[in-house]
């Protein structure tokens, strides 16, 4: 038997093993990349789930305010406790906290049927509700002080102007923009023409 050997030209020795260094370099690169750009994309997903959640519960903390002004005449803040988990030998908890609803403006309302001794008005509200995500030691949650040193991940507030028609204004029945301040209306004037 008989053995043929080919001869390299000059330099071409171990030509082949850097080409195919070269080929799984770019690879590794490209490889890299792709886990770059799909962990990016999952931090972004992430992040726009919490800001959606973080508006969604700010929401909820205005209707609670509304519903709490409108059923009960309260317009002092609350405070919510939505959720809490346990991770990672902390905990996070999502709370809203809604200001208190001042009265911004009274005005006179058109419904003359239920209007006729003056007692309704159309009345402008204004608060603000603000939802945060908390991350801290579970004993931190139960303290002014411990309060202070949590982390807040995530946070939302929105501000409301709410007009409500018709309100009842009987004397003591509406708080004024100042805290603890009770509306007293004015005698019953006639309606504007």
């Amino acid at each position: 038997m008989r053995r043929s050997f080919v001869k390299p030209r000059g330099q071409e020795h171990g030509s082949a093993y850097i080409a195919a260094l070269l080929v799984l370099v770019l690879l590794t690169i490209f490889g890299m990349s792709l886990v770059l750009i799909t962990s990016t994309e999952r931090q972004i997903g992430t992040n726009q789930r919490t800001v959606s959640r973080m508006f969604y519960n700010a929401d909820s903390g205005t209707a609670v305010a509304i519903a709490s002004l409108l059923v009960n005449n309260d317009p002092d803040p609350k405070m919510l406790e939505l959720s809490r988990a346990d991770v990672l030998g902390g905990q996070i908890r999502e709370e809203v906290e809604t200001s208190r609803v001042s009265v911004v403006s009274t005005d006179h309302l058109n419904l003359t049927e239920i209007n006729d001794s003056g007692k309704f008005k159309r009345v402008n509200h204004f608060f603000t509700t603000t939802s945060r995500r908390l991350l801290g030691s579970p004993t931190k949650f139960d303290t002014e002080a411990g309060r202070k040193e949590l982390r807040v991940v995530a946070q939302k507030q929105l501000s409301m102007m709410v007009e409500v028609q018709p309100m009842s204004v009987e004397a003591g029945t509406l708080y004024d923009s100042e805290a603890g301040v009770v509306y007293d209306p004015p005698p019953a004037s006639p309606p504007p023409p």
